[in-house]
């Protein structure tokens, strides 16, 4: 029987990494509390159904910061 090659997701992940920095992009890595994102929804930065979503929660910050910025 044949093995399926193993992934490696660590490699890719790594690779976006160093592209991202090769592209100017500054990566952090935040934890926020459950009324901490609470707060991004009450300013209408993050939907009630998106609490959880990394994604959404990314986006979220994105324009707070866009917005407090003035960019």
């Amino acid at each position: 029987m044949l093995e399926r090659p193993r992934r490696r997701p660590h490699a890719a992940r790594q690779r976006r990494y160093r592209q991202r920095q090769r592209n100017g992009e500054v990566i952090v890595s935040i934890g926020l509390l459950p009324h901490e994102t609470a707060i991004l929804h009450r300013l209408n930065c993050l939907d009630l159904d998106k609490l959880e979503d990394r994604a959404a929660i990314a986006d979220a910050i994105h324009l707070l910061l866009a917005h407090i910025l003035g960019v």
